[in-house]
């Protein structure tokens, strides 16, 4: 359950940011006064941690021991046993910000009354409704085998790129479809790879388990990062 709700609160947060982005440009703020609001996230981040968490209950017994850490042969085995799931999960992340930061803002309808900016924050809410939406639902739905859905994002990304270099969607709502089914793709992968790893960890593992799983979205992401900066020098060498 934990999991579960930690997963969908990642959820919520990036729709927030998106929806709050968004309304504030829609309102006439320009860029830079839309962003100020967000230098106040840290401040309340840390009035919450000290004023709204309840301090767990004093203990009634003494602590047990501390537990003896693992060894390196045992975090191999903990290592391998994640990579069914975190390899997978690495290449979805790929895939999926390879999309965000390399295709989207060049996945442009001129015949829509939508700006070049407004289409990308329109982007950018649906993929987060999307991502919201699957990383909440892994309750109701569970996927053991998330090499599906990394499958699935690599060939999302191949459709929208084959898009922004032979244009043949046919139309900006075909563009929002497969960016909130990118983000579905996405937030469904990242619930059920770190569900799973918690589940098939042995106890004495699983913080580490889930430790060495979060690194590989991050992995991810860096990757893709480096090959949008490759595709945007092909396709803007101007820039």
């Amino acid at each position: 359950v934990g999991v579960s709700c930690w997963s969908s609160g990642t959820g919520a947060a990036g729709l927030g940011g998106a929806l709050g982005y968004g309304a504030l440009l829609q309102a006439g703020l320009p860029l830079p006064h839309a962003l100020l609001p967000a230098l106040a996230l840290p401040l309340l981040t840390l009035l919450s941690y000290f004023f709204l968490l309840c301090p767990p209950p004093r203990p009634t017994e003494p602590p047990p021991p501390p537990a003896v850490g693992l060894t390196p042969g045992e975090k191999w085995r903990v290592t391998k046993g994640v990579f069914r799931h975190a390899g997978p999960l690495a290449l979805v992340y790929f895939a999926e910000y390879f999309i965000n930061q390399g295709l989207l803002d060049l996945l442009y309808f001129p015949a829509s009354s939508l700006t070049h900016n407004e289409q990308y924050r329109w982007y950018q809410l649906l993929y987060q409704s999307g991502v919201f939406v699957s990383r909440s639902s892994v309750r109701c739905f569970r996927l053991r085998h998330v090499g599906l859905l990394a499958l699935l994002q690599v060939v999302n990304a191949g459709v929208l790129l084959v898009a922004v270099c032979v244009p043949f969607l046919p139309g900006l709502a075909a563009a929002f479809a497969a960016v909130t089914w990118e983000g579905a793709v996405g937030g469904a992968a990242y619930a059920n790879a770190f569900v799973n790893v918690a589940e098939e960890a042995p106890p004495q593992g699983r913080e580490f388990a889930m430790t060495v799983a979060s690194v590989a979205d991050t992995v991810g992401i860096a990757l893709a990062g480096g090959a949008a900066v490759g595709l945007h020098g092909v396709f803007c060498p101007a820039l």
